[in-house]
């Protein structure tokens, strides 16, 4: 039994979690923060106690940089919102007997520090050269590699091999200087306050998108403004979460977008698409973010409820989590185009037929949520203020 402590913290919780549920309810952004913190680093402090000897032969320093991140009380929600600590959660939770290379891991999330304004000096030798990401700038593949920054300039000497001529880039605050044409510059867009930047699913796929990277910005930024005049509560909440977008190919009009657990902050987007189409896949996907960070502070489901349901959505029998985490989305995407047409958006005919198709797709996975008795606190918490907004414009019955 729960001693009454433990309830009023399950409580707390449920209250500072309705945020996570549409951006009508306000976030609690220091619960949020420090729950999104304190789980990146517990990873990569498990991190650091299953290779620090492997990384100590590969170089020196990397474990004292992620060591002074893992204690520091003012590490930010940028800090631990990236993919680069789901490599290292990866590792962790890697079998011991797979082979990989723990300080590529190590030097994925220090750059992301460095990116995020953190000091740090160290020098790293990695298995095989490897292309590394530090914020835009797409790094040349590098196997030796040499870093000293104070938190405002960045110094790095890089190599392929022992005998390949050096790179030497350096950072002060925005302004690269150095070797830059060895490097790939990523395209990025602004939405709100957030810079948002397009990654390539490998370092080699420059040049085979069906739209160009002009086109992807163009209709990207489009969509920042229709969410801006037509439905304010949502950019924010969108670019809280939002850092990367990983373009898909969508030349056959269909929509697709994807989110992935092990990739915080970044989404699948398909293009072309209408500036309508991109924030509905913006808001679509930044819901399944905020499910993400839901469960980085607990389960959704208890697990007791191994039936599986039939998702509209999907055309298939699918498990409760997945029903929640679809309702969720959908319901944040049907309140994203009532708002358009409230604010007297252009589209209008275009809107009330994603309203009127998703709202009978929700019923039907309301009533699987209300057969269930798997949902926990956390999870109930993610339907109920989003239900409860979606009730005062449309009916569910």
């Amino acid at each position: 039994m729960r001693t009454s402590t433990e309830v009023d913290n399950v409580h707390s919780e449920v209250i500072s979690l309705a945020g996570l549920s549409c951006p009508y309810s306000p976030i609690d952004h220091e619960f949020v923060d420090r729950s999104v913190g304190d789980y990146a680093a517990e990873y990569a402090e498990l991190f650091l106690e299953r290779f620090s000897p492997a990384l100590r032969n590969s170089g020196q320093g990397l474990t004292a940089m992620i060591g002074r991140w893992v204690t520091n009380p003012n590490a930010t929600f940028d800090d631990a919102w990236s993919e680069a600590h789901a490599e290292v959660r990866r590792a962790v939770l890697a079998r011991r007997n797979v082979q990989f290379d723990p300080a590529q891991a190590a030097v994925s999330l220090a750059m992301h520090l460095h990116a995020c304004g953190h000091a740090g000096s160290w020098d790293v030798r990695l298995r095989e050269p490897a292309s590394i990401r530090l914020g835009r700038m797409l790094l040349p593949p590098s196997r030796e590699i040499r870093v000293n920054g104070d938190g405002q300039q960045l110094e790095m000497e890089l190599r392929e091999s022992a005998s390949a001529e050096r790179t030497l880039l350096t950072l002060h605050n925005d302004d690269w200087s150095g070797d830059i044409h060895a490097c790939r510059q990523l395209g990025k867009f602004r939405a709100g306050s957030q810079d948002i930047v397009f990654l390539p699913r490998s370092p080699s796929d420059a040049d085979d998108r069906r739209v160009s990277l002009i086109a992807m910005i163009a209709a990207c930024e489009s969509a920042g403004a229709v969410l801006q005049e037509f439905a304010p509560p949502f950019l924010p909440w969108i670019t809280k979460v939002l850092r990367g977008i990983s373009p898909i190919d969508g030349s056959d009009g269909l929509l697709r977008s994807y989110s992935d657990q092990d990739k915080p902050g970044t989404i699948g987007v398909s293009f072309p698409a209408s500036e309508f189409a991109i924030a509905e896949m913006f808001v679509h996907e930044a819901s399944h973010q905020y499910v993400h960070i839901a469960t980085r502070i607990g389960p959704i489901v208890d697990g007791s409820d191994r039936s599986m349901y039939f998702s509209p959505v999907k055309g298939t029998e699918r498990p409760i989590s997945a029903i929640l985490l679809a309702f969720h989305a959908f319901a944040n995407v049907v309140l994203f185009y009532e708002s358009c047409i409230r604010h007297g958006a252009g589209s209008e005919h275009y809107c009330r037929q994603n309203i009127d198709r998703h709202s009978e797709e929700l019923k039907t996975l309301l009533r699987h949520l209300r057969a269930t008795t798997a949902l926990t606190d956390i999870g109930t918490s993610l339907i109920e203020p989003v239900l409860d907004f979606l009730n005062r414009h449309i009916s569910l019955a």
